[in-house]
């Protein structure tokens, strides 16, 4: 996923943004649950393998957002913008690592966070895994599909990676989505 293009004239909204993502993946999601009980069995894989990679999609697209607005507001100094958000060209493919690697070069407050959130199950899930393992099978099932292998899940198995989607909206919410007052650049 390619980061927002910003600058002077197009500063990021990204709570607005990110809440218009929400709620068209929350549509999606709605429309996948109602069309799955009356459509054909062979349907049923194909639309799996569909709204994991919607869910896999709508996480990486929230994680760039969510970054490039944090960035864009909490430095006042637009050079120092310009440069801190230069690296972010593009967001990477979310398995846990690169989500742990990306979110760690905010410092180690947030690494920490991010492995006890991602050490834990899913708030609403109806499989027993972590949100952890969870992210990994979703984005194995979104680049096996990408790439044209076939899928293998459940329904079971997407209501888990939509919780953990859930979830990961709420962290990066409460994390980079809040109101920055942005700091004096200093000599």
């Amino acid at each position: 996923m390619t980061a927002p293009k910003v600058d002077a004239e197009n500063p990021p909204d990204g709570i607005a943004d990110v809440a218009a993502m929400r709620q068209e993946l929350n549509d999606a999601y709605q429309r996948y649950v109602a069309a799955l009980p009356s459509a054909p069995i062979d349907y049923q894989g194909d639309m799996h393998a569909n709204m994991c990679v919607r869910i896999a999609g709508a996480l990486e697209q929230l994680i760039a957002t969510s970054i490039t607005h944090y960035v864009y507001h909490a430095i006042n100094d637009a050079l120092a913008r310009s440069f801190a958000l230069s690296w972010w060209r593009r967001s990477p493919n979310l398995v846990p690592k690169t989500l742990r690697d990306v979110l760690g070069r905010f410092g180690n407050p947030w690494v920490a966070d991010l492995e006890q959130f991602l050490d834990e199950y899913p708030s609403t899930a109806s499989m027993a895994i972590t949100r952890r393992e969870a992210l990994g099978h979703l984005m194995d099932i979104r680049n096996d599909t990408a790439h044209g292998r076939a899928y293998k899940g459940s329904n079971a198995s997407i209501a888990t990676y939509k919780a953990v989607g859930d979830d990961l909206y709420n962290w990066v919410e409460q994390r980079l989505l809040i109101p920055i007052t942005p700091t004096a650049p200093t000599s």
